[in-house]
């Protein structure tokens, strides 16, 4: 599937096991010149929910994707086209994702492109006591405002103009020189 979406155009494949389904996956994103982007999942989507038990959730986080990193080389994907995804939602309970956020820096130690996913998400519904999807646009954007004040080079969002604004602010504060 990887390689068939590669040769139909596509740009970066996201692989939410981090390559621990088929990591065979990096060869054809090697092959074909794309991206690919490493996720922290533990399980598989039906048990990951029941997998949230961590001694220490960056280290293990870290830990996995040193392993993608090393698993992508051995398949020859340059590390330069490798995005890194902590998997906000995926095998993490609320207190998870949110120190995850707190902490994204803590990522940067591989120097690569981060990416967060959090639209939308349920931990955004807990947080706002939003109980539907369509009515976390605000902590969507908290989110993605946090995520463009520690340099997360891409923010997977719903509401895309939003969100992109609310960056374009965040830029703006940082850019900010006094005269």
């Amino acid at each position: 599937m990887a390689r068939a979406a590669l040769e139909a155009g596509a740009d970066i494949i996201n692989d939410i096991s981090g390559l621990a389904y088929e990591p065979e996956i990096a060869a054809s994103v090697s092959d074909l010149g794309g991206m690919l982007v490493l996720m922290h999942m533990k399980g598989i989507p039906e048990t990951m929910q029941s997998m949230c038990a961590y001694s220490n959730i960056l280290l293990e986080i870290a830990e996995s994707f040193e392993h993608g990193i090393s698993q992508a080389g051995s398949y020859g994907l340059e590390r330069s086209r490798i995005i890194l995804d902590p998997g906000i939602g995926f095998a993490k309970n609320y207190n998870q994702n949110l120190f995850i956020l707190g902490h994204i820096e803590s990522f940067r130690t591989f120097g690569l492109p981060l990416l967060i996913g959090a639209s939308r998400k349920g931990t955004i519904g807990a947080a706002t006591a939003s109980e539907l999807p369509s009515e976390r646009l605000e902590g969507t954007i908290a989110v993605s405002s946090l995520c463009a004040w520690n340099g997360v080079d891409i923010i997977r969002v719903h509401d895309v103009l939003e969100n992109r604004k609310a960056v374009m602010m965040i830029e703006a504060i940082k850019g900010a020189k006094y005269e």
